[in-house]
């Protein structure tokens, strides 16, 4: 049987930097999955919170009728992400956390 080679400071750096090298990869990847498209909208936002890695976003009908409102979802790349957009938005527009 053949000897295992030695674990060194040199092949540790190898494999931390093809595990970086991958992360890095699929976070881009993911990125170009989600591509962001621009949504114009009326309207007020009334609630917004994070549901996964997804924002959710409800909004008042801009005609003030109560019987017409729009849901947004967000989609984010981690529970983290969404529910740091979520805050932003409760934040830019005055609204409480539920």
């Amino acid at each position: 049987m053949g000897a295992k080679a030695p674990k060194t400071d040199q092949n540790l750096v190898g494999v931390t930097n093809t595990v970086m090298e991958t992360n890095l990869h699929s976070l881009d990847k993911r990125r170009s999955e989600m591509e962001r498209s621009q949504v114009m909208m009326k309207g007020v936002p009334s609630s917004v919170y994070a549901q996964g890695k997804c924002v959710v976003v409800w909004v008042k009908s801009p005609t003030g009728d109560s019987s017409d409102s729009f849901i947004y979802n967000i989609p984010c790349l981690s529970d983290e992400q969404a529910i740091t957009i979520a805050k932003t938005w409760r934040s830019v527009w005055a609204l409480p956390e539920y």
